[in-house]
């Protein structure tokens, strides 16, 4: 587990990366970082006081906190617009569990309320995050016939998810490499152990999925790093998914697809795999 407030200590870094994370883009190069004084900073350097002029490293200090709390602005607007998205995405799963269920209004109610929590506790706030966390409240509603179908209907909608994010990958391998019939079925039937790896289809290839930033948060926090190591965790986290993906593929591709693929992974994860200088 990592810490809730995590993402708000991994300023200016990660909290700009989150915001960039938002857009399906990496930070741009040198994002998260000052590259010194301000014009303004440096007019000021460069005026002469009573006791000398002003030390460059106060400064470069002013530019630095200037920087951030701009950045921490910035990432609470972000976190507000993920929670408001969030919020309503759980709503819509509410109505749907009443439809389904025949929920009556005061365990619509009940689930309603608990749409909050459920928001603040999901680390980014995304609903793929915080579906669990209300489903668990509904559970603890239902019984008997009730309890079953909820079951059945989270079974069904949970192979229709991976099910899309099997199809989603085979057709973007289909961009880039030619495959046989066969081929697309021994891929289907590999990639569907792993599906929940796999991206969420309709968002871009090059932002970091949910479960990715969870799990780069995570291991900034075991290794208590103040964020200024986002990127290069981020990278490494990416890499392995890579890796796994390619090992998982290797027995049904060819050397020249597998080459060829990695290269368009490695393409569309650019920003993330190589450090900024």
């Amino acid at each position: 587990m990592f810490r809730r407030s995590l993402p708000f200590l991994l300023l200016p870094l990660a909290g700009f990366a989150l915001g960039w994370w938002m857009r399906g883009e990496p930070p741009p190069v040198g994002a998260g970082r000052t590259s010194g004084e301000s014009g303004e900073t440096r007019e000021r350097g460069m005026v002469a006081e009573e006791g000398g002029a002003l030390s460059s490293k106060s400064s470069r200090r002013e530019g630095v906190e200037a920087f951030s709390e701009a950045d921490r602005r910035r990432e609470l607007a972000d976190r507000e617009r993920m929670q408001a998205t969030c919020r309503r995405k759980l709503e819509l799963q509410v109505a749907e569990w009443q439809r389904e269920l025949g929920l009556n209004d005061a365990e619509v109610a009940r689930l309603l309320e608990a749409i909050g929590p459920a928001v603040g506790q999901a680390e980014p706030p995304v609903a793929e995050l915080a579906l669990p966390i209300l489903a668990k409240v509904l559970e603890g509603m239902l019984d008997g016939d009730r309890a079953a179908a909820f079951g059945e209907l989270a079974a069904r909608k949970e192979e229709a998810r991976l099910a899309a994010r099997v199809d989603a990958r085979l057709a973007e391998m289909g961009a880039v490499l030619l495959l046989s019939s066969a081929q697309k079925e021994a891929i289907r039937q590999a990639l569907g152990p792993g599906a929940d790896r796999l991206p969420e289809p309709g968002r871009a290839s090059t932002g970091l999925p949910p479960e990715v930033l969870g799990e780069v948060s995570s291991r900034l926090a075991a290794r208590n790093d103040d964020g200024s190591g986002f990127m290069e965790v981020a990278g490494e986290v990416l890499r392995e998914q890579i890796e796994a993906e390619l090992q998982t593929l290797g027995g049904i591709l060819s050397a020249e697809q597998l080459e060829s693929y990695r290269g368009h992974l490695e393409e569309a994860r650019a920003g993330w795999l190589v450090p900024p200088p």
